[in-house]
């Protein structure tokens, strides 16, 4: 049989395209990923037509293949039927995004947990406490080697809950186990044996940069931490802890020094092994626990009374320089508490009649409006300094800051760095009255300048993070080393002279920028 003519070859060849096409068009239709859009949202061709399905019955917003959707907040039909977001972002208002919803202040830096389960930080970094490795924070804050920008935490994921202490940090995540990075001279990371970071100035301290997971931890419900210590709360309302037992941190009752100094490895609290709620996060020298029943306990520095009551009246306090009870112990005539906080020697404690607080009175910092001393104030007093009823409530190490019911914010205490956020600062009168060791103080709160819609705040060492209703976060006080996330100096910072030094301040919000 001779070969066919070119023009058979031809005719045949567009016979068989015309049947693909033909076949190809008989397919159903189905949602087909095209890529990724520019406001972090999958592409499908359901939104190319008007054929979403047929309406659902009762469906009050919108059908969407048969399934009753939000447009506003479903990530997966996000502001249009089959517009699915990416992979751990989420949908608001129509848009995909990946927002913070919740923030952690340590001494010399600061972390913003997303909405994708990640975590963003910056600041000091000489001791991995970015999750970055030392080698590659490269920047120079004054003395200390910083990170300006806010950086992702690699590897980490399904991130819940953050609690920072002093130089280390530690994420909750959603499947109940507990993931720490930072420095662990003091067995901060819940183990031991990581190698030494150099930092300036020169010095050897342990530390690991990586997220690693603390082993022999049970399922965890919530985070806690205080200077250089971390609890976690078990889902059955036992507490463990970790860490440096200055002034009885651990709460395991043995004496200080020695090889009490500190523990590496996670053990329960004997006096807390069930009915626990939370434990405080603060650099204070103290922790307290809510239990389930609306009673607080407390342990750590006994001073001023910050354990609700006078130091030295518990027999089983040791006799030292420095009052201290490292056993938890019930605070008097408190019942039916459902929050609890901890600053610098201070304690806040919430019931049906609104915020109370006891202890440290130097700063002003009890939020009850009268002058500052050096007393001890055992005996709960209401917060009274908030004009309308707070809606919430953050304490710091020296500085407590309140959110009213209308989202304005609010703060007291010492004020050296301009941490009151007012646009005061420095030496007495200029940055307050004269509190203790001659530092400024207000004992009257402040409004914080043009800033509103706040929707909770992270104190840390000497700065104030807020974090607005709509996701973006602002930065205030102490600034030497870049822990408000620019450069120090930037703007118009000042130069604050104050009793401890100068260092460069913000005494008011600024936003702060290149969040992921």
């Amino acid at each position: 049989m001779g070969r066919p003519s070119a023009n058979l070859r031809r005719t045949f060849s567009s016979l068989l395209v015309a049947a693909g096409l033909l076949a190809i068009a008989a397919l159903p239709a189905c949602p087909v990923i095209a890529g990724l859009d520019g406001d972090y949202s999958l592409r499908t061709d359901a939104e190319a037509g008007p054929d979403t399905g047929p309406p659902v019955p009762g469906c009050e917003k919108t059908s969407c293949f048969g399934s009753c959707v939000d447009l506003e907040t479903d990530p997966r039909n996000c502001g249009a039927c089959g517009k699915a977001c990416g992979t751990g972002y989420s949908c608001a208002a129509r848009k995909c995004g990946n927002e913070v919803k919740g923030l952690a202040s340590g001494g010399n830096f600061g972390c913003a947990l997303l909405t994708a389960g990640t975590v963003a930080c910056w600041g000091v970094g000489a001791l991995g406490q970015l999750g970055v490795p030392v080698a590659e924070v490269t920047g120079t804050c004054g003395t200390s080697k910083c990170r300006i920008a806010p950086q992702v935490v690699a590897g980490l994921t399904g991130a819940t809950q953050l609690a920072a202490a002093n130089e280390s940090i530690c994420a909750l995540k959603s499947d109940g186990t507990v993931w720490c990075w930072g420095r662990n001279d003091l067995g901060q990371l819940g183990r031991a044996g990581d190698p030494s970071c150099t930092v300036l100035p020169a010095a050897a301290v342990a530390c690991n940069p990586v997220p690693t997971k603390v082993p022999d931890l049970p399922p965890i419900a919530d985070l806690g931490h205080a200077d250089q210590t971390f609890y976690a709360v078990t889902r059955t309302g036992a507490v463990y802890s970790w860490g440096s037992n200055g002034y009885g941190y651990l709460g395991d009752g043995l004496p200080l020094g020695g090889p009490n100094g500190f523990r590496a490895a996670p053990q329960i609290v004997p006096a807390l092994s069930a009915g626990v709620r939370k434990v405080t996060s603060a650099l204070s020298p103290h922790a307290c626990a809510l239990k389930t029943d609306g009673t607080v306990q407390c342990w750590g520095m006994s001073a001023r009374g910050a354990l609700g009551r006078p130091a030295g009246a518990d027999p089983l306090e040791p006799v030292t320089m420095v009052p201290y009870r490292s056993t938890p112990t019930q605070v008097p005539a408190l019942e039916a508490i459902d929050d609890v906080g901890a600053g610098y020697q201070s304690t806040y404690v919430h019931d049906a009649g609104g915020w109370r607080a006891f202890g440290h009175q130097g700063w002003a910092g009890l939020g009850n409006g009268k002058a500052p001393d050096t007393l001890e104030h055992p005996t709960p007093e209401r917060v009274s300094v908030v004009p309308r009823p707070i809606r919430k409530l953050s304490v710091g190490h020296t500085v407590a800051c309140a959110v009213d019911d209308q989202g304005t914010p609010w703060c007291w205490g010492r004020n050296i760095w301009g941490t009151i956020g007012d646009g005061t600062f420095g030496a007495p009168p200029a940055g307050g009255i004269a509190c203790e060791a001659s530092q400024p103080c207000r004992s009257d709160a402040r409004q914080v300048k043009d800033l509103t819609a706040v929707a909770e705040f992270a104190i840390g060492g000497d700065m104030v993070f807020a974090r607005k209703e709509d996701g973006t976060v602002y930065t205030w006080g102490a600034n030497t080393d870049g822990r408000l996330g620019h450069a120090p100096g930037d703007g118009d910072e000042a130069m604050c002279n104050v009793p401890l030094g100068a260092a460069q301040c913000a005494s008011h919000p600024t936003q702060l920028k290149g969040l992921p």
